[in-house]
């Protein structure tokens, strides 16, 4: 909610300890959800930047990888009918993005050989399915043992396209995986100079209201990053560490405020 000046001073009533304006602040404050209770944020001693004391530095392959296309076609309303967009690719196209990926070849190709452990499954127990079922079963196993390409291949090669969103809701699992420092040859350039702690804060206090923000006094200030000089905003603390985790607690906050080590 926008900062009305009706809002501004009960923030500054607060501040002076006006138990009203404090209480209406308490009743009205929720607290971005965290998996940490207090959650901590640490405070620069000098440019007083707030940043995540829980997050050092990437924590997932999303934060670190380039952006994956979607390989599934979506379906849109034109205004008249269901629309398909074009997929990412042939099952070609697509193989050649997975093998780029060791790890997630390695998730791709445990769902080709569930397939065909299931596979085996019902032809070793045969229980009087019709012939044309067995030749199914007989020619899909084939075609993924061919031998030609890998057995992860062979499946991602046989796809039909409407099975594409398999390929997405794993790529979409294993972006969400702790990131893996030693496939840092395969993150995007500039990956080491984000400020993953800063940043992570930033998107916390984003949640917070502006008049919560005004009686914390945490305020959003532009700096510039050192390696492109490119702007961001960053909260910084404008009161001290006793004071904020003063207020922070009178609030009922989830976060509590440490100097940076």
């Amino acid at each position: 909610m926008a900062l009305t000046d009706h809002r501004r001073r009960i923030a500054i009533f607060a501040q002076e300890g006006h138990e009203e304006a404090l209480a209406f602040l308490k009743k009205e404050f929720k607290s971005p959800a965290s998996p940490h209770d207090p959650h901590y944020f640490s405070v620069h001693p000098k440019l007083l930047v707030i940043s995540d004391s829980h997050k050092g530095g990437p924590q997932t392959r999303r934060e670190v990888m380039h952006t994956f296309p979607r390989i599934a076609g979506d379906r849109y309303f034109d205004g008249k009918r269901f629309q398909v967009t074009r997929a990412y690719g042939t099952t070609s196209q697509v193989a050649n993005l997975i093998k780029r990926y060791p790890s997630l070849t390695a998730k791709i190709s445990a769902m080709a050989f569930r397939e065909v452990d299931e596979i085996e499954a019902q032809l070793a127990m045969y229980d009087g399915r019709p012939k044309h079922e067995l030749t199914r079963l007989r020619t899909r196993l084939n075609a993924l043992n061919n031998g030609q390409y890998p057995v992860w291949e062979n499946w991602v090669l046989t796809l039909q396209e409407k099975d594409y969103n398999h390929i997405d809701n794993t790529i979409h699992q294993w972006l969400d995986e702790p990131v893996d420092m030693d496939e840092c040859d395969l993150f995007k350039p500039g990956w080491e100079d984000v400020l993953y702690s800063e940043e992570s804060a930033k998107q916390f206090f984003d949640k917070v209201s502006e008049m919560h923000l005004l009686y914390l006094e945490i305020e959003k200030k532009p700096f510039e990053r050192i390696v492109n000089g490119l702007p961001m905003q960053l909260y910084t603390l404008a009161c001290s560490i006793t004071v904020a985790n003063k207020r922070a607690k009178a609030l009922g906050a989830n976060f509590k405020f440490e100097a940076r080590k």
